[in-house]
């Protein structure tokens, strides 16, 4: 072999090494399962945060369609 095939088959070599490392850091890590209880109490604090926020916006759309006379009757 020539001198610039094998430099060539190393530089591939070389490159699909470095592609390899690379997808392998890109690749999604596992979760601990010590840390399962703890998302999943963060979870529902986030939702029912998100569930306080969302009542009274309805009830402020809900009241805006309402006449004067019916708001000021049934606030």
């Amino acid at each position: 072999m020539s001198k610039f095939t094998e430099s060539l088959q190393n530089w591939w070599r070389k490159r699909r090494e470095k592609n390899l490392i690379e997808k392998r850091e890109n690749e999604a890590v596992k979760m601990d399962p010590a840390h399962k209880p703890i998302l999943i109490v963060v979870c529902v604090l986030f939702s029912i945060y998100s569930i306080t926020l969302f009542f009274p916006l309805v009830w402020l759309f809900v009241n805006s369609l309402k006449d004067k006379i019916i708001f000021l009757n049934n606030p």
